[in-house]
């Protein structure tokens, strides 16, 4: 998300693509890097940990340093690569907000996107909003 918007916000200057990437990679790049490495900071007392329940928690250290890792490495060098190959040259917020209405028009009348959309978006915005939701049992089975 955040090399996308940089890359856009690049993109809306007039860059080429390829020189939106690499100023994504060299301005994004060591501060996700960092955030990571923090992260798996945090787990390395548990990693650590000689006790006998530390035997079964080390997996626990090794697997959530790996996936961090590996999530940053797709989420620098891979996404980047797939924002090249399928983000248009052109690709604006104005454009964007442009052709917000005429989706919103296509999809005004289909009851599964309004179901959708009360179903997620009320509370996920009444989360967002830190306020109650209107029905007293919602979130409860």
């Amino acid at each position: 998300m955040i090399v996308t918007a940089t890359m856009i916000s690049h993109l809306e200057k007039g860059e080429s693509l390829a020189r939106a990437a690499s100023y994504a990679w060299t301005s994004i790049a060591f501060p996700m890097l960092t955030g990571t490495s923090v992260t798996v900071a945090g787990f390395v007392p548990i990693g650590r940990n000689d006790s006998a329940a530390g035997k079964f928690t080390f997996s626990r250290f090794v697997v959530v340093a790996v996936s961090l890792l590996f999530s940053w490495v797709v989420a620098v060098l891979f996404a980047r690569l797939l924002r090249v190959t399928f983000l248009p040259q052109n690709a604006s917020i104005a454009e964007t907000s442009e052709q917000m209405p005429r989706f919103a028009q296509a999809l005004g009348g289909d009851e599964r996107v309004v179901l959708w959309s009360t179903y997620v978006g009320r509370p996920g915005s009444c989360l967002a909003m830190t306020c109650q939701p209107g029905r007293k049992t919602w979130g409860r089975s």
